[in-house]
């Protein structure tokens, strides 16, 4: 258990946002990931998934603030690059109309794409894939 006072994970609390949407779910079920797909996910493959992953950067509150930005990369899979747009569609309109709440003991506050989807294929693996960049502001103090 952490710390009463460590940071909140914010990608936890990005991925259980975006499995909690009912449009994206309808796409991909519970298949939202964090950092990278699982390795037993990589057989079934390509189907509609998203992988939510640091992407660097974040310039808001650096100095005492118990709050900041963050930037993350939403890469969206499918079984056609089609597919993948779609499922980056369902994304974008969750991140996008991101409110204030608590999801999974991290306050999110909004979302904002930085970057809108690319399709195109993995460089690795070949699958269809529709690649975003969102700049997402969280507190830094866990919430109940």
């Amino acid at each position: 258990m952490p710390a009463p006072d460590a940071v909140p994970d914010p990608l936890t609390g990005l991925i259980e946002f975006l499995k909690a949407d009912t449009d994206l779910a309808a796409l991909v079920s519970t298949r939202v990931f964090g950092a990278e797909l699982p390795r037993n996910q990589v057989a079934s493959m390509p189907r509609a998934a998203v992988v939510v992953q640091p992407a660097g950067g974040g310039l808001m509150g650096l100095e005492f603030q118990s709050w900041g930005d963050i930037r993350v990369d939403v890469d969206c899979y499918g079984a056609t690059a089609f597919a993948s747009w779609q499922v980056y569609l369902a994304a974008y309109r969750a991140l996008k109309l991101m409110q204030r709440e608590v999801v999974a003991g991290v306050l999110l506050h909004w979302a904002k794409p930085s970057a809108r989807g690319n399709t195109a294929r993995d460089p690795d693996t070949d699958w269809p894939i529709t690649l975003s960049s969102w700049q997402v502001l969280v507190s830094e103090i866990a919430a109940a």
